[in-house]
């Protein structure tokens, strides 16, 4: 799923509190990747490899590594900035949704990602006078 809309809006404030709730229903893990300061696309796979800490295997190009640390598991990834790299976000999390069939993915961005069967989310700005926060769209009610 992608969590889409323009800036400032509360994406990733979202994205990190759906991480934080889902913590148990993902136990092989919950992880963030932060994608802001990272210029290169070529960079993603690896910027998710850190984020992960999976074991470089140094031979196997990180794409492979992440692939091969995450078939099996049942875990979140929290792709987090993509809008500037969307092609390459879109190759990993195809890749990694493949080979990964218990992986889910919560990715913010400005723009979907276009990866099939991809579902969108445009999170909408606090009512005014509510104090700070976001709402999910139809049909989620923040807490009084």
């Amino acid at each position: 799923m992608t969590l889409t809309g323009m800036g400032g809006v509360g994406k990733t404030r979202l994205a990190l509190e759906v991480a934080a709730a889902s913590r148990e229903a993902f136990a092989d893990g919950v992880w963030l990747v932060g994608l802001a300061p990272v210029s290169d696309p070529s960079a993603v796979a690896t910027t998710a490899a850190g984020a992960l800490r999976v074991p470089d295997l140094g031979a196997l190009p990180y794409m492979d590594q992440l692939t091969g640390y995450l078939a099996g598991r049942r875990a979140l990834l929290v792709l987090d900035n993509c809008e500037h790299l969307v092609d390459a976000c879109a190759e990993l999390a195809g890749t990694l949704l493949s080979a990964a069939p218990e992986l889910r993915i919560l990715a913010t961005s400005r723009h979907t990602l276009g990866v099939t069967g991809e579902p969108g989310l445009r999170p909408r700005a606090a009512c005014a006078g509510r104090g700070g926060g976001t709402a999910a769209g139809p049909g989620h009610r923040r807490p009084a």
